[in-house]
């Protein structure tokens, strides 16, 4: 693997993608209640795979998580309302571990915290996996009940709002929807909460709670859950749901990177290359045209704002509205400012 830098410059975040395309797993093994989502949930992320640069890989037993090598292909792996504790072997569960904390990420969709839940939890198939609940999906439903009514309404509000998984979502959000319990289940702290509902009913169980919430993983990959998607319509037609899962992938595709750098390159990485501010203007130009052809301009909560091609060794600059940049590219690589 080609020795890779980041290096800080006082322009606009500012990130390279490379010409291999991201590569999506959609997991879908149900070994307790089947949602009957896993059609509509792989035509929705396929919806979307030209437009956002990546493929998706669709697996309904647990096939794809054979050996670590092959998992490692993937940036992000979706359980979407896969259910029970028997789908991924002892061997399976150990591949997935080490996937995520090499770098990989996780998104799971409503019924993943149904999935393995957590030896705490109340009820039945708990403690065959803690680290899942603790570590990706950050919580385990509860039984006896498990959820509201399938056609309850009620409204979530923001609980981050200046997360960019967020930025599309409206706040207060009205929908109907089988809202999850935790009270009795288990809920992981360390997440930051995104989306909350407001009090389902009179009940201990139904007072306010987490309907998605992410974290940054310590190996360099993200997570991202919610309990929202239960009916196969979330994914055909609730834009707002749509619009969630959307942004959430591109988060966690954006935070899902695995750096090859010794000590010595990391020291040097941290140096900025470029003092100036307010560059309106001009070029970054490298030493040499880079394997990686294109890049992508985002502003500071990851949001993308423009991209473009690299050509003849060269970074067109415009002007952007935030100082900071951070700038990905080949080691053997130095860069300059070009005015116009």
């Amino acid at each position: 693997m080609k020795t890779l830098l980041i290096l800080s410059l006082l322009l606009p975040p500012l990130e390279f993608w490379g010409q291999n395309q991201d590569k999506v797993l959609h997991y879908t093994e149900t070994t307790g209640y089947n949602h009957g989502t896993k059609s509509k949930s792989l035509n929705m992320f396929n919806s979307w795979a030209t437009q956002d640069n990546y493929t998706v890989t669709n697996d309904d037993n647990g096939n794809e998580f054979n050996s670590l090598a092959n998992l490692q292909q993937y940036t992000v792996v979706v359980f979407s309302n896969t259910s029970g504790n028997s789908g991924l072997t002892a061997a399976q569960r150990a591949n997935f571990e080490t996937y995520i904390a090499g770098g990989g990420s996780y998104l799971g969709i409503h019924a993943a915290t149904d999935t393995y839940r957590h030896s705490t939890a109340n009820g039945n198939k708990t403690g065959t996996w803690d680290w899942y609940a603790e570590t990706v999906a950050g919580a385990s439903v509860q039984e006896n009940p498990n959820h509201t009514s399938s056609n309850h309404n009620n409204t979530m509000s923001h609980q981050a709002p200046n997360h960019p998984i967020l930025s599309a979502i409206p706040s207060p959000w009205n929908k109907t929807e089988e809202y999850y319990y935790w009270q009795n289940g288990y809920l992981a702290s360390g997440f930051t909460e995104l989306l909350r509902v407001g009090q389902t009913g009179g009940n201990s169980y139904d007072a306010p709670r987490m309907m998605a919430h992410c974290k940054d993983l310590p190996g360099g990959g993200r997570t991202f859950y919610t309990a929202l998607g239960h009916s196969g319509n979330n994914f055909d037609n609730d834009q707002n749901f749509r619009q969630l899962i959307h942004d959430a992938l591109i988060w966690l595709m954006q935070g899902a990177t695995t750096f090859d750098i010794d000590e010595d390159d990391l020291s040097e990485a941290r140096k900025p290359v470029l003092n100036q501010s307010n560059l309106s203007g001009g070029y970054i130009v490298l030493s040499e045209q880079p394997l990686i052809d294109s890049y992508r301009v985002c502003d500071l909560m990851g949001r993308q704002i423009a991209t473009g091609l690299i050509q003849d060794k060269r970074i067109k600059l415009i002007s952007y509205p935030s100082p900071l940049i951070y700038i990905t590219y080949g080691s053997t690589y130095k860069v300059s400012y070009q005015a116009e």
